[in-house]
């Protein structure tokens, strides 16, 4: 009975498939000394085997070689080498650490199903991100630390997309919150146009609601153009009007519309140098007096109050409760849109990731039979 060594490779763990060779002979007698032979009519497992419940082995071979060395060219060396193949039990590693971390990871397709108004899509990425990363951590003692296996591959391609998730779910929620703001043209064009072709969202309530706001909008903006062809023919009115005074003083002549003193009461027939002050009193009437104004002067007026009331109105205007409606439907539906799409490349990422790490393993695709008692198998 001894013990001996075998070197194992650890690349596809849990499904590793391990060959060990066992070499038989001496180094000190030759063949014509000590000849060795394997057993004839023996097979494998025999009566004194025991199983193991971590290995099981597949396939055991013994053969006889004849080995020339330098120091005795012409006498050869036996030597039977004994080769074990022998793969890991793999069921308990595929319950334990690979179904427990597909369910963890399968969380983040939630995160984008999760409405954005519920609040709480950020805290479930971030409670997936670290129940990952604390799973990880507990099965960091039973993976190998050498050669880094398809299985500690896994794990770090799940938290590297589980961080992904959370990036691209703050920048979703980014998008749904952006209320107020105006949309850029490349957005619409790559999102609104292009993506929800891809993801089949190219007709969704939001949609039908801009289009028939965008609709009720315009119906409401044909009056108001009106008033302000309206306002713009006024305000070019009162430039003319403007322009000849301007023109007339310039002549020599000053327009006055309202002169110096006003007499409030009936008319009378004196001449016009009777004493007003004194006509007021006997009959009671008032005297109002008013400053001189030149009529160009009181034409700057409403000018200048429509110049500075018209940017105020294209800004309420574009700030309308339509254009606002409007701008938050276009970001719920962007955001509705990179939820479903980010969703499909989600589920595609994780199929993707599990295929192409552990599909590698060749005991998936060999037909191995394991050997027991009711199924030996010769030696030789």
């Amino acid at each position: 009975m001894f013990t001996t060594l075998c070197g194992i490779e650890v690349k596809y763990f849990p499904f590793d498939i391990q060959v060990c060779h066992l070499k038989f002979g001496s180094l000190v007698y030759d063949a014509r000394t000590m000849n060795i032979e394997p057993l004839k009519n023996m097979t494998f497992p025999a009566a004194h085997f025991q199983e193991n419940g971590e290995w099981d082995i597949y396939e055991l071979k013994m053969q006889r070689r004849e080995q020339y060395y330098q120091c005795c060219p012409d006498d050869p060396f036996v030597e039977i080498t004994v080769t074990i193949q022998m793969g890991r039990e793999s069921m308990d590693y595929f319950i334990n650490l690979i179904v427990p971390c597909c369910l963890i990871s399968s969380m983040i397709f939630l995160g984008f199903i999760l409405p954005p108004e519920s609040g709480e899509r950020i805290g479930l990425s971030i409670t997936v991100l670290l129940a990952m990363t604390v799973f990880q951590q507990l099965t960091s003692e039973i993976m190998p630390s050498y050669d880094f296996p398809i299985l500690g591959q896994y794990y770090f391609a799940i938290i590297m997309e589980i961080g992904a998730s959370v990036v691209v779910t703050t920048m979703i929620l980014n998008f749904y919150h952006r209320t107020n703001r105006k949309m850029p043209g490349w957005v619409k064009k790559l999102v609104i146009d292009w993506i929800a072709t891809i993801v089949f969202l190219t007709n969704t309530s939001e949609k039908r609601k801009i289009v028939r706001r965008k609709t009720l909008r315009r119906s409401r903006r044909r009056p108001r153009q009106r008033s302000r062809i309206q306002n713009d023919s006024r305000e070019r009115s009162i430039k003319k009007k403007q322009e000849d005074i301007k023109d007339q003083q310039n002549q020599g002549f000053n327009m006055v519309t309202f002169s110096d003193t006003i007499y409030c009461g009936p008319s009378v027939s004196e001449p016009v140098n009777t004493d007003v002050e004194n006509l007021g009193r006997q009959n009671n009437y008032g005297v109002n007096s008013y400053s001189f104004q030149a009529s160009h002067e009181a034409l700057e007026v409403p000018l200048k109050n429509n110049e500075e009331a018209r940017p105020y109105m294209d800004d309420s205007d574009t700030l309308s409760e339509d254009e606002l409606a409007i701008r938050h439907w276009e970001w719920t539906l962007v955001a509705r849109i990179l939820d479903r799409f980010f969703l499909v490349v989600a589920i595609i990422c994780g199929i993707v990731t599990v295929s192409a790490i552990f599909l590698r393993a060749p005991k998936l695709w060999l037909h191995l039979e394991k050997l027991t008692s009711d199924n030996p198998e010769p030696l030789y």
